[in-house]
């Protein structure tokens, strides 16, 4: 438990530092027992996350608690309550035209596109961009209206050279100018108040959120910031593919998934 420990330490020291580049998040148990591996020789016994969670509930070992992220134990129930019409103005076609293998992630260049939103004063967002199959992810701080989100959209393809066959974006009125970006060949809208049809993004959110929890302002961050911060999200194992989420070509990918 030394090496929890030692984390812990860590994350007490620069869980608040103002440049992003210096600031350490919560890690879930799977993430501290993958940076274990890293360094320890391969006959130490490692514990899966599973046993770790059971030792801190039965509390076996003084374990630190400060850099643990809470389980998941999922949405809890909401009382319905009305809901404005959206918006009639829609940009591409209705997610459930979207093609299955595209659905089923089967191809490279498909991506999700949303927005985190700082504080109630904040003027500005971070514009996230993740790619469906591998799962590598791209931020930058935008204005939250339909001009600067085009603009900021813009910027990130370019500085990453982005190739992107279709987005999936939600309804919300930035949105409406996506459609002018000549290099995005088809764009998909998820249903109103559906952010489960984006789930890769939302997912990735709460990586984004360990860094700037809600309740912050985004005002001071640059996107040099950002792209740090980006840079260890994506150096973060995802399991669902077993694999850092770093570009690979498109029949690599493909061959991936079919034998796995």
């Amino acid at each position: 438990m030394h090496f929890i420990t030692q984390e812990t330490k860590q994350y007490n020291k620069y869980k608040n530092a103002k440049n992003l580049s210096l600031r350490v998040p919560k890690k879930s148990a799977q993430q501290l027992i993958d940076e274990f591996k890293k360094i320890s020789n391969e006959d130490v016994f490692i514990l899966t996350p599973s046993t770790l969670y059971k030792f801190m509930k039965r509390n076996e070992f003084i374990i630190p608690y400060d850099i643990f992220t809470y389980k998941s134990i999922g949405k809890s129930f909401r009382s319905k309550s009305k809901r404005h019409k959206p918006k009639k103005k829609t940009v591409g076609k209705t997610i459930h035209e979207r093609p299955k293998e595209i659905n089923d992630r089967l191809t490279l260049n498909d991506y999700e596109m949303d927005t985190v939103q700082g504080n109630i004063k904040s003027k500005k967002v971070i514009l996230t961009l993740i790619n469906r199959l591998t799962r590598k992810s791209y931020a930058i701080i935008s204005s939250l209206n339909a001009r600067a989100i085009k603009r900021a959209l813009e910027k990130l393809i370019a500085r990453f050279n982005l190739k992107i066959d279709t987005l999936t974006i939600d309804n919300g009125s930035e949105n409406y100018m996506l459609d002018k970006i000549k290099c995005i060949k088809q764009i998909f809208h998820t249903d109103a108040f559906a952010s489960s049809q984006k789930g890769s993004i939302e997912n990735m959110h709460k990586l984004i959120r360990e860094y700037v929890p809600k309740g912050k302002s985004f005002d001071c961050y640059s996107d040099d910031e950002i792209w740090s911060m980006m840079d260890k999200i994506n150096n973060i194992v995802r399991h669902n593919i077993n694999q850092f989420p770093f570009p690979m070509s498109a029949n690599a990918a493909q061959n991936f998934f079919q034998n796995n």
